[in-house]
């Protein structure tokens, strides 16, 4: 079940501001270890867009994304101020709008409690990354982790779209939280996309029914669950019971769908 439209408006903002404040502690040209490539400057600036993006879609009701207009990027000193001012107007965009507002997404799911959702979390990650730069080990709360995990294995990993086709594999994987569990079936989906002209032929892994004897059972508290599933915590902040090999290759998933 998820959270209500004001816990993730709330978190939206929570998670940004302490991004924000972690960002403070260090050096725009800093690296961030996890997102190779990318200084802190860049991730700060990745979140603005992000959000700027998505307050235009929701604000505009707009069902496509394609006449919107870039922002230019600043100078790396007025860079957390405009994540500042971005955050400000996403969250009173989405505080003034109902969940079921249709807009455009990349999702089936077509309106704007997605997009609450999905900001949610994605301030919560980014903010993971910029306190992993600092130096600082990430908490997620609890509750919050819970969606998190349930959105990466439900959609971030295991939509498999209507156009195409799913191949069981016959393996499963458990994902227990201890609060929640989500049981896995590993697959291929293969198809292409009538949007992009796409052609896909990759591992993937849906959510089904309870599995009386998964393959492998991965645990954790739902924070670190949340954040081994993104790739921003160790394998040794999960514990793997069974085929070792099956928490590996959800991980792989996980990284292509998330990438």
């Amino acid at each position: 079940m998820r959270l209500p439209p004001a816990e993730y408006t709330g978190a939206v903002n929570a998670e940004t501001d302490k991004l924000i404040a972690a960002a403070r502690t260090i050096a725009m040209t800093d690296p961030v270890p996890s997102a190779p490539g990318w200084s802190v400057a860049d991730l700060v600036w990745h979140l603005t867009r992000v959000q700027k993006f998505w307050a235009t879609i929701v604000a505009e009701r707009l069902m496509s994304p394609k006449d919107y207009q870039e922002p230019s990027r600043p100078d790396d000193g007025s860079l957390l101020d405009g994540l500042d001012a971005a955050k400000s107007s996403l969250v009173a965009i989405l505080s003034d709008t109902e969940p079921d507002l249709p807009c455009y997404t990349w999702s089936e799911e077509q309106n704007a409690g997605f997009v609450m959702r999905r900001q949610a979390h994605e301030a919560l990650i980014h903010r993971a990354d910029t306190e992993l730069a600092a130096g600082i080990d990430p908490v997620v709360a609890s509750r919050l982790a819970v969606d998190g995990i349930d959105e990466i294995l439900s959609i971030m990993i295991g939509a498999v779209p209507p156009w195409a086709t799913f191949t069981d594999s016959g393996r499963t994987i458990g994902i227990d939280a201890g609060q929640q569990r989500w049981d896995l079936l590993v697959g291929r989906m293969t198809g292409s996309s009538p949007n992009s002209g796409s052609d896909y032929d990759m591992d993937v892994a849906v959510v089904v029914d309870e599995v009386p004897q998964p393959d492998a059972v991965i645990s954790g508290t739902p924070g670190k669950l949340d954040l081994w599933l993104w790739g921003r915590a160790p394998g040794e902040a999960i514990d793997v019971a069974g085929e070792p090999a099956l928490a590996d290759l959800l991980r792989s998933i996980a990284v292509e769908a998330t990438q």
